[in-house]
């Protein structure tokens, strides 16, 4: 038995792979990310807009959870396109796809941040609270074995890089997905359930020992450190691909009116309303109305909201450089404010000033960095591609291959 609807993704075999909407996304979660360390930073000066800002955007926190689930969507549902194409997974090729497109940008923004920006400070000659971080010797490892997530245990991670956890932990789980998918080639549910369910066990695990003085303090620390890891954030990412390229019965759900207006209201909530502290078991909750929220807008051609347009298409181009290069921005236009006086400033005039300037150069410095340092690199990625996904620098977005609400899918049990 099979039910018709229609969906805006193309069929599986396509040669490029292409969501609407991604980059709106991927432009809301990096801007909620670049305005509240703004804020953070205002904070640590003991500046207060009164009345303070209303929230319109996520705070970082989620916004960097969002970036998990669509990661691990769009990078499941690419894996599951290579397998139905190849029959498996070239696992050197996905390595040296993700190597070219992260570690450029990533190992800039190290040096930087643990280099250039600090001696920017000694030179100013600055002793206030905004002198960087010192960093060990066990902690530049880390930073240069891309492990930045794991700097805290061995010290105070440096503010100015404080960003780079979340890339430490994407690129731990590119490490062992793709090998799973492979393995896995043909039960990727499998591989996937199993993952949650393994991030479950040890959020349950690590609550039992972390106040067990009996066991090593090394060992806690080892499962603080997996407790922290969000592999099922984009594994429940990745449960949405399944669905997805399976035309799976539960996208029939998912797309309802019911369920995807739910969505957009809880995804709205946590935006404007909801705060808790960092706890994984309430993050795998959030991911649920974030994939439903994400399969919606870029799946479905009946979705309440449109996040596809030129202006979002380029936000979210560059939103790679806006996440890594606006916590150096915002430290430098902070540490330069620090100098001026700001006890006859008005509230409101500081606060718009700041933010223009920090949004203007972060826009400008991703932009350059787009087009004259991460160019050559994404061309050579190219060469190792076998299923492409989103669009070139100049590319106008293509139409959905379904977008025709009159073109039905079935939806297999």
């Amino acid at each position: 038995m099979s039910t018709s609807l229609p969906v805006a993704a193309s069929q599986p075999p396509s040669d490029r792979v292409y969501f609407p909407g991604l980059n709106g996304i991927r432009a809301l979660a990096a801007f909620s990310v670049l305005i509240a360390h703004t804020y953070e930073f205002k904070w640590r000066m003991g500046i207060v807009l009164p009345p303070d800002y209303p929230r319109f955007l996520f705070t970082g926190l989620h916004a960097v959870i969002i970036f998990f689930v669509l990661s691990g969507f769009l990078i499941t549902y690419l894996l599951l396109v290579e397998i139905h194409k190849t029959g498996t997974v070239s696992v050197p090729k996905f390595y040296l796809r993700r190597a070219l497109r992260i570690w450029p940008v990533y190992y800039v923004t190290v040096f930087f941040g643990l280099i250039v920006i600090p001696l920017i400070v000694q030179a100013s000659g600055f002793t206030g609270v905004f002198v960087p971080e010192q960093i060990n010797g066990i902690q530049w490892v880390l930073y240069l074995l891309l492990a930045p997530n794991a700097v805290g245990f061995f010290g105070t991670p440096s503010s100015i890089t404080a960003q780079l956890w979340s890339i430490g932990i994407e690129e731990q789980f590119y490490i062992i997905w793709p090998v799973l998918s492979k393995i896995f080639a043909r039960r990727m549910l499998v591989a996937l359930i199993g993952v949650i369910a393994f991030k479950v066990f040890i959020m349950n695990y690590q609550q039992t020992i972390v106040v067990d003085n009996n066991l090593p303090l090394w060992y806690r620390n080892f499962i603080a450190f997996v407790n922290n890891l969000r592999f099922e954030n984009m594994a429940v990412g990745g449960l949405g691909a399944y669905i997805l390229f399976h035309r799976h019965w539960l996208l029939k759900l998912i797309y309802h009116p019911l369920v995807e207006k739910l969505a957009l209201l809880g995804v709205a909530y946590i935006a404007l309303f909801f705060d808790h502290w960092d706890d994984p078991r309430v993050n795998i909750l959030l991911t649920i109305p974030f994939i439903i929220f994400i399969m919606n807008v870029c799946s479905n051609p009946r979705s309440t909201l449109k996040l596809e347009n030129r202006l979002f298409n380029w936000l979210g181009q560059i939103s790679y450089g806006i996440y890594m290069y606006h916590l150096g921005i915002v430290y430098l236009v902070m540490l330069f404010f620090t100098f001026v006086d700001l006890s006859n400033w008005n509230g409101w005039v500081f606060n718009i000033l700041l933010h223009l300037i920090v949004i203007g150069l972060t826009l400008a410095v991703s932009e350059a960095s787009r087009r004259w340092f991460e160019g050559p690199f994404l061309r050579l990625k190219s060469r190792f591609t076998i299923v492409k996904s989103g669009l070139s620098v100049k590319e106008d977005p293509p139409q959905p291959a379904a977008a025709d609400a009159n073109l039905p899918v079935q939806f297999n049990k």
